[in-house]
C-alpha cells in the first residue's frame, strides 16, 4: 500500500508540474494579465491531451453526473406530464384515483390478532382494534402528562433529572399522571 501511494503522489506532482507550466507561459504570452491568460491557456489544453485531462479530470465525474441527472429528469417530467386530454378523460382518471384510495383503505391491517386487513374484517375484530388504538393513546397521554410533571419540577435546564430529582418525585409526577 505504501509504494501505491507513493505512485499516486509522484503522479500528483507531476500533473502540478504540466499545469504550472503552461499556466506560466500563457501568463507571459498575456504579458501578466490572468484573464487574458485564460484563451492562451485554453488553446494549449485542446493542443495537450494530458494538460487537458489534468484541468478537465475532476470536473468529468460532475459534469457526467450532471448529464445524467438531466436525462433521469426529463425522462420523469415526461411520465409525470398527463397528456391534453378533455373533461371526460380527466374525471376518469380522477374517479380511478379515488377506486385505488379505497382498495388502500381496504388493504389497511389492523393491529389485532392475525392482522386481519379492513376489508375483511368483522364488527367484533374492528371493535376490537378501536380499543386497542384508545389504549394506546391514553397510554401516551399518561406518559406526556408524566414527562410534563417533570418538566414543571425541573429547576435547571442544564442538569439531567437524576441530578435534580429523587425518586420520590418521579414517583409523585407518575401517581399524578395516573390520576388524571
Amino acid at each position: 500500500m505504501g509504494a501505491t501511494a507513493r505512485k499516486d503522489e509522484v503522479i500528483e506532482e507531476s500533473a502540478r508540474d504540466v499545469v504550472r507550466e503552461a499556466v506560466e507561459q500563457a501568463v507571459e504570452q498575456a504579458k501578466g494579465v490572468l484573464l487574458d491568460a485564460i484563451p492562451f491557456l485554453r488553446e494549449r489544453a485542446k493542443r495537450d491531451v494530458d494538460l487537458y485531462n489534468v484541468l478537465l479530470g475532476d470536473y468529468l465525474h460532475t459534469a457526467c453526473w450532471e448529464a445524467l441527472r438531466k436525462y433521469a429528469h426529463d425522462e420523469r417530467r415526461i411520465i409525470w406530464t398527463a397528456p391534453n386530454s378533455d373533461t371526460q378523460q380527466k374525471g376518469g382518471r380522477v374517479a380511478y384515483l379515488a377506486q385505488a384510495n379505497l382498495n388502500n383503505l381496504f388493504t389497511f391491517r389492523l393491529p389485532i390478532r392475525g392482522l386481519p386487513m379492513l376489508g375483511m374484517c368483522t364488527y367484533e375484530q374492528i371493535k376490537e382494534a378501536v380499543d386497542f388504538y384508545f389504549g394506546q393513546a391514553k397510554d401516551m397521554q399518561q406518559k406526556g402528562q408524566f414527562l410534563s410533571f417533570i418538566l414543571d419540577v425541573l429547576k435547571s435546564k442544564k442538569k439531567t433529572v437524576q441530578q435534580q430529582l429523587k425518586i420520590e418525585d418521579l414517583q409523585g409526577a407518575y401517581n399524578r399522571a395516573h390520576q388524571e
